[in-house]
């Protein structure tokens, strides 16, 4: 913000002002301890008051932009709609962004393909199941198709959850797809007319930095109320 040269040459200038100041300081309180001359009394005073007040002016040159530099670092939050306008949600943070992945039916994907991160969204309308068919059933339904397109899977019990108020159910699953380790984060939420499945996935090496930014990011869906966009937006 008020950076006219360079941080670290900045930052020399004002080590180099506060030496100075320093060593003017010592030999005037010592030249005015032996002269107890009020003169350079004032003078010590002077460039002590002077040195902290180049400390304080120093702070706000070298940090003022510094919620600038480390607020980008985090910049989550930005909202994306599915492409059909019934849900959204918000990225984890600031590197995810729409990407184009090979998932049928899908009405929303992002990620990060850099990080292997990546989550998908699919609705499907409550009206093409039976009667009574939950949200477990749909989650159950789902879980074993995808398990069957794994290789050596392995599934966690689901469990009944919540997503913004709405019943859903999540699962862990993790196998080989074409001879690579992928980690499933599964979520299945009821809506007002549809179930949506929200699958997010990254690889085995990832899991420990990815899955608490899909579980972030499966987080804030939330289903929009009414007539929405037709189209995705961001």
């Amino acid at each position: 913000m008020f950076n006219l040269i360079p941080e670290n040459q900045m930052l020399a200038l004002g080590w180099a002002g506060l030496l100075m100041l320093a060593i003017v300081f010592v030999l005037g309180a010592m030249h005015a301890v032996q002269t107890r001359s009020y003169f350079w009394i004032s003078i010590s005073s002077s460039v002590a008051m002077a040195g902290l007040a180049l400390l304080v002016f120093a702070g706000i040159i070298l940090y003022a932009d510094l919620p600038d530099r480390y607020v980008a670092e985090d910049r989550s939050g930005s909202t994306f709609l599915t492409e059909d306008g019934l849900a959204a949600l918000s990225s984890p943070s600031h590197d995810w962004d729409m990407v184009d992945l090979p998932v049928p039916d899908a009405s929303l994907t992002l990620g990060n393909v850099a990080a292997q991160e990546y989550l998908a969204v699919i609705a499907q309308p409550k009206s093409d199941f039976a009667d009574g068919f939950t949200v477990r059933n749909y989650a159950a339904a789902v879980e074993q198709k995808l398990a069957g397109a794994l290789d050596d899977s392995k599934a966690t019990p689901l469990a009944q959850t919540q997503i913004n108020g709405l019943s859903a159910i999540r699962s862990e699953l993790s196998g080989k797809f074409d001879s690579a380790e992928a980690e499933y984060l599964n979520t299945y939420i009821e809506g007002r007319d549809h179930f949506y499945q929200i699958r997010s996935w990254t690889t085995s090496s990832k899991r420990g930095v990815a899955f608490p930014k899909l579980k972030k990011a499966t987080a804030t869906f939330y289903e929009l109320a009414g007539e929405a966009p037709a189209k995705s937006a961001k």
